[in-house]
């Protein structure tokens, strides 16, 4: 599901909502105009969206407020708040986005942990021992183990070990295995180790078992790192490219075009907003020797971006264009035909500040040379 935008007022009231807001909330966009933001919601969500609301108010603008999750029906959404300035006035971004994938690996690492621990527990307390819990950034080496499922990348390691009975070849063999349990009847189902070897390895994960009777067993579970650019991540200084000239700025969400004025104004950029394509056409026929560069969104109802940026690029070889999208491209489209057509770059949405500043002012220097 697409990202929903809704423009509130400070009294909550709603002034612009997209199509999938409006799908989010199951209500018409005509019934959620100028109705208050906060009584789509159930009263256990409310007033923390209410709290959230109150607290952006008082940041700077464009700076991305509270964070908060709700639920509506089956759907998981986690509601993001940005204050907007114009000159006139001020105003309330809220960007709703579709987090049940999220909150369904949560779910489940919340019961394969649950599942572990009671594992623990009770075979903890069948004999005094010593259990040991560790946990450590790790490389796989050429060794395996027989219910070792071999991860090509670095991982996490978590192990739990402890010096009790310990287990028979027989039985290490089959403690994965759905319904086997070495308990009475009654007081077990043997599904513990079951559904946990089911999430870590539908995670991308491996768990495999050592023992040894009246010695030990030692659980592994490992966990494959995840690639993320860790710096930008945690918020450290990011290096900002600014400049002076004028942008462009083509979207049909309004909510996307405001808050993109209000971040490059921030870097120091004069912009000029258009909804559709046949209007930035005409703004940049009016303004061609103002206008330096043209950011645009590819999927527009009408006249789509690469439409526009072919009709610019008639009017004028030479000026920057920059494409922007939140859908797959045909495969047609590669980074070759976008450059034989005069596009500079291919920005996929959501994008960083760093990446946006640093795409603009590529572009800008490579027509300079």
């Amino acid at each position: 599901m697409a990202e929903g935008f809704i423009e509130l007022t400070f009294e909550h009231k709603v002034v612009y909502v997209n199509p999938s807001a409006a799908a989010i909330l199951g209500r018409p966009e005509e019934q959620i105009l100028s109705e208050n933001f906060i009584s789509f919601f159930q009263d256990a969500d409310q007033a923390l969206l209410t709290d959230a609301l109150q607290e952006v108010r008082h940041t700077s603008p464009v700076t991305i407020g509270e964070k908060v999750p709700f639920q509506i029906n089956s759907i998981f959404l986690m509601a993001t708040f940005i204050l907007v300035e114009s000159q006139s006035s001020k105003t309330i971004i809220s960007i709703l986005q579709d987090i049940t994938a999220r909150k369904k690996i949560e779910t489940e690492l919340e019961q394969y942990r649950n599942n572990l621990e009671s594992i623990v527990h009770a075979r903890t307390t069948e004999l005094t021992n010593k259990l040991t819990i560790s946990l450590r950034p790790a490389k796989h080496d050429n060794e395996t183990t027989p219910r070792q499922q071999v991860i090509t990348s670095n991982f996490v390691e978590l192990a739990v070990e402890d010096t009790g009975f310990g287990m028979t070849p027989g039985i290490l063999a089959k403690i994965f295995d759905p319904y086997f349990t070495t308990k009475e009847a009654g007081e077990g189902t043997g599904m513990g180790l079951a559904v946990v070897h089911g999430i870590v390895t539908g995670h991308g994960g491996s768990i495999f078992a050592e023992s040894q009777l009246n010695k030990g067993s030692r659980f592994v579970v490992q966990f494959p790192v995840a690639s993320v650019d860790v710096k930008e991540e945690l918020g450290e200084d990011i290096e900002m490219f600014t400049g002076t000239e004028h942008i462009l700025l083509v979207d049909d969400e309004p909510a996307i075009l405001m808050i993109m004025a209000q971040t490059l104004s921030k870097l120091g950029y004069k912009t000029t907003s258009a909804k559709n394509g046949p209007e930035a056409l005409e703004i940049y026929l009016q303004n061609k020797d103002s206008i330096d560069i043209v950011l645009t969104d590819i999927t527009m109802p009408g006249m789509t971006g690469l439409r526009l940026a072919k009709m610019l690029l008639t009017t004028n070889p030479e000026l920057p264009i920059i494409l922007c999208t939140g859908k797959q491209l045909s495969p047609t489209l590669s980074d070759e035909r976008l450059h034989e057509l005069g596009v500079k770059s291919l920005l996929n949405k959501p994008f960083s500040l760093a990446t946006l500043s640093t795409s603009i002012r590529t572009a800008l220097v490579d027509v300079k040379r």
